[in-house]
């Protein structure tokens, strides 16, 4: 390991001497202050554009979610409290073997909607619309033969999603055991 005094000395046989480094050494800190404090500030605006993003993705979903529960209503359901899968839609459900399947799986599906704690029959709703706009949907049914049903019937994705939201609404909701009126 070479001492300090030929340290020196092999930099000062190079140009590197104190009066030349120093300079360079004070110009890179100031940049480096600089640059760090600029990052900095960028990092700061990133992160309020990131919040920004996050919550226009929040309206859009939630006016998507509204957009789609009166679609379906109006096409598949029928007024009543929670609204209901119209009779002619039913076997889009029970033919490929759904409804046996949210059957079995309606302990899990109602915790999962609890756990949401809706505190009226459309928070409900919107949660249940959320679920099966979402992959989460996955996880509680295998909506493979239920799909392939409605593709050899002429229908479209969001005749899939449309049906199987309502026919939830109407089997899940009545077991949450909400209030009955906000009167109460």
């Amino acid at each position: 390991m070479p001492s300090w005094s030929e340290l020196v000395g092999f930099l000062s046989y190079y140009g590197f001497t104190p009066e030349s480094v120093t300079p360079l050494v004070v110009v890179g800190y100031v940049l480096y202050t600089l640059i760090n404090r600029r990052l900095s500030q960028v990092k700061d605006r990133t992160d309020e554009i990131e919040k920004c993003v996050v919550e226009l993705q929040g309206v859009l979903r939630n006016k998507y979610q509204l957009q789609f529960q009166q679609s379906v209503a109006n096409k598949y359901g029928q007024a009543h409290s929670p609204i209901v899968l119209r009779p002619e839609f039913r076997r889009f459900i029970i033919e490929p073997g759904l409804a046996d399947q949210i059957k079995a799986k309606l302990p899990a599906l109602i915790s999962l909607l609890k756990e949401l704690n809706p505190q009226t029959g459309l928070d409900a709703q919107d949660f249940i619309t959320g679920l099966i706009l979402s992959d989460e949907i996955n996880q509680y049914l295998d909506l493979t033969k239920y799909k392939q049903y409605l593709y050899e019937q002429g229908k479209t994705s969001e005749d899939a999603a449309g049906i199987l939201a309502l026919y939830l609404f109407e089997t899940l909701i009545p077991e949450l055991n909400l209030p009955e009126s906000a009167t109460e």
